[in-house]
């Protein structure tokens, strides 16, 4: 929980939403560091219990995954648990973001599949509580302690990456069954807007975030549209609970 100063995420979104903001969200969302720059999303539950930590490298000017090493190895996501290295750790995953369901904002919940993702979106879209299953996947939709912290936030919305709506659509209709009041949202596959594959809401954001030079040097500033001002003018300061 620390060392943004050499977490290529952090220092990303720091140009793109100036660093107050990017420590922010890190605090809001249990972000962290490892020794050799990656970013810690650690799940932790409602009941502020830590589950574990998914370890991902990004890039600090594209803030995508670097999925391949200056040496040519592959570079994939890795679990804190494993890294520390916890004989007979029993993994339980929860939701990354699931500790916001005891916040007492008491806003609609909104998941998606990328925990990057789920951190743009509490700033675009700050009139949900958003959530993120780490993968397409998404094996807490299935989980049954899961489901029962869901079922007690009212309406709950899916937004899946395109080409995984089906899919997350079969989800809903068993978690309909659970009692989760569920709606999938697949404003992403409309025909007119082209999008490839596994494109998410953090893609369509990142695209109206050209880069501008400052006397400072540039910078990448999320705007609330194309041309418009940047969003951070509009941040809500987060309350701590």
């Amino acid at each position: 929980m620390g060392h943004y100063d050499r977490n290529p995420f952090i220092e990303g979104l720091s140009q793109l939403l100036t660093e107050e903001v990017a420590f922010d969200l890190a605090r809001r969302y249990h972000i962290g560091t490892t020794q050799n720059g990656g970013t810690i999303f650690w799940q932790v539950d409602e009941r502020q219990v830590v589950r574990t930590g998914k370890i991902i490298h990004y890039d600090v000017e594209t803030l995508k995954r670097i999925k391949r090493g200056a040496n040519g190895n592959d570079v994939v996501p890795q679990w804190a648990h494993s890294k520390i290295g916890q004989a007979g750790f029993n993994l339980r995953q929860c939701l990354f973001g699931q500790h916001l369901l005891a916040s007492p904002d008491n806003l609609p919940v909104a998941i998606v599949e990328a925990e990057k993702t789920a951190v743009l979106c509490s700033v675009f879209l700050p009139a949900y509580r958003w959530l993120a299953t780490g993968g397409c996947g998404a094996p807490q939709l299935k989980d049954a302690e899961v489901l029962t912290a869901l079922n007690s936030c009212g309406k709950v919305l899916l937004f899946p990456d395109t080409g995984a709506t089906d899919k997350w659509v079969a989800y809903a209709k068993e978690m309909r069954k659970a009692g989760v009041r569920v709606q999938v949202r697949d404003d992403l596959e409309a025909p007119n807007l082209a999008r490839p594959p596994n494109w998410d809401l953090a893609d369509e954001f990142l695209a109206f975030a050209p880069t501008t030079m400052l006397t400072t040097g540039p910078v990448r500033w999320a705007l609330t549209e194309p041309d418009g001002y940047p969003i951070f003018w509009d941040y809500p300061p987060i309350q701590s609970f």
